[in-house]
Parts: C-alpha cells; sequence; structure tokens
C-alpha cells in the first residue's frame, strides 16, 4: 500500500489554531473555576436547628431556620376569663432564660414549687391576649398554660442550607456573568486575536515542507525560522 505523503504546512498551520483554541479553553475554565469555590461554600452542610418546645404534654420539636433562632425563655398564660361584654381575655408573661438550660427548663415546667419561686424572683414581658369567642378546644382546656422554649443547634445532623433570596440573586448573577463573559470571549477571541494569527499563518507559509519537516514540526522553532527568513 503505498504511504501517503505528509503534508508539512497543512500540520504546521493546523499547530497554529490549536495553540488559539487552547488558550481559549484555558481563559474560559478560569472564569468557569471562579464559581466553584462560591458554589461549595453556599452548598455547604450546616448542623441542623432545633426549637424545643416543653410543655406538660411532651415536648415537641422542629428544625427551624437562622432567623427562628431565639433565645430560650418560657412563657406562663392565665386561664381566659370572660368579660361583661361577652369577649374574653388572658395575661401572658414571657421570662427570659439564655441562662438556662434544656433540663432547666423542663424542670420549670414540670415543678410547680419550682416555677413559682422563680416567677417570684424575675421579672417578664407582660401583654393582655383578646378574643371575641373560643372555640371548643379552648373552652375545653382552659387552664394555665406553661410553655418553655428552648433552641439548639445539633452537631451530630446536618443538613443542606436553604438559601436566602439575597444569596439566590448574589449566585445567580454571578453565574450569569461568567456565562455571558465566557459567551464573549468565545465569540470574539478568534477576531481579537486574528490580526496575530493571520501574521504568524502567513509567516508559516514561507516555509517548504522540508524545512518544516526539519523544524519537527516545532511551532515555535519554525516561527522563528520564518522570521529570519522573512527579515
Amino acid at each position: 500500500m503505498e504511504k501517503k505523503e505528509i503534508n508539512y504546512q497543512n500540520k504546521i498551520q493546523n499547530k497554529l489554531k490549536m495553540k488559539y483554541v487552547r488558550q481559549l479553553l484555558i481563559c474560559e475554565s478560569a472564569l468557569l473555576a471562579l464559581t466553584v469555590p462560591l458554589t461549595i461554600l453556599n452548598s455547604k452542610p450546616q448542623p441542623v436547628k432545633i426549637e424545643k418546645n416543653i410543655t406538660k404534654e411532651g415536648i415537641f420539636e422542629r428544625e427551624i431556620k437562622e432567623d427562628e433562632m431565639e433565645d430560650n425563655h418560657l412563657i406562663v398564660k392565665t386561664k381566659w376569663e370572660k368579660q361583661q361584654d361577652g369577649t374574653y381575655k388572658r395575661q401572658s408573661a414571657t421570662y427570659d432564660l439564655s441562662d438556662k438550660t434544656f433540663d432547666e427548663i423542663k424542670q420549670l415546667v414540670d415543678n410547680k414549687e419550682t416555677l413559682l419561686a422563680f416567677i417570684i424572683h424575675n421579672e417578664s414581658s407582660k401583654k393582655t391576649e383578646y378574643k371575641k369567642v373560643l372555640s371548643d378546644e379552648e373552652i375545653k382546656n382552659n387552664e394555665l398554660e406553661i410553655m418553655g422554649y428552648a433552641y439548639i443547634v445539633d452537631e451530630n445532623y446536618m443538613s443542606k442550607p436553604e438559601r436566602s433570596q439575597s444569596d439566590k440573586a448574589i449566585l445567580g448573577g454571578i453565574f450569569c456573568f461568567v456565562l455571558v463573559a465566557s459567551g464573549f470571549i468565545s465569540c470574539n477571541y478568534d477576531v481579537l486575536k486574528q490580526e496575530k494569527r493571520n501574521e504568524q499563518s502567513k509567516l508559516l507559509k514561507i516555509l517548504t515542507d522540508e524545512e518544516i519537516k526539519e523544524n519537527k514540526c516545532k511551532l515555535n522553532k519554525c516561527l522563528t525560522l520564518a522570521r529570519k527568513k522573512s527579515s
């Protein structure tokens, strides 16, 4: 079988094209890489935040968001009392328990004597609640309400955080910028570098296949030889 003759001029021209393609890919990859750390940091799992509602009926837990975290506190609500106009009202007092542990809060809820001693020696923020009509459930269970709230960060469980609207907007803006910048570079890189490429391409065309072969198709060597020949 006859061996196909190599066209060294085409080979060196292709190498010239690939040089600029590689530069373009490196540039675009660098832009896209900028978004990786931001994406990782933004999606890094966080410890679960839990609200524990402690009542005489039991302890009720729910996972909460960062902006729902509060200081530990105790809420004491009196029975609903019917007024002369037929409406109902009760008093609600909130006590700061930021210096109390979960077990200490539970003891306050479970032990009347401990709770009474605490109420006597501590101030609270008070408010009055009003209702026009009570539900059947509220009438049936119209008793003194004692509710403790403890907020903890559980390191044993990790969850993917919900991004806030501002975080989503910032991350989305960065991705859009990178995509637009990459597209602009892709569309214009060849135009921006066209003059230089054309100049180098013309230089290489003055070389013979034999000269290119002697320089082992090394682009830099061939360009150097071509510049010498043209000067």
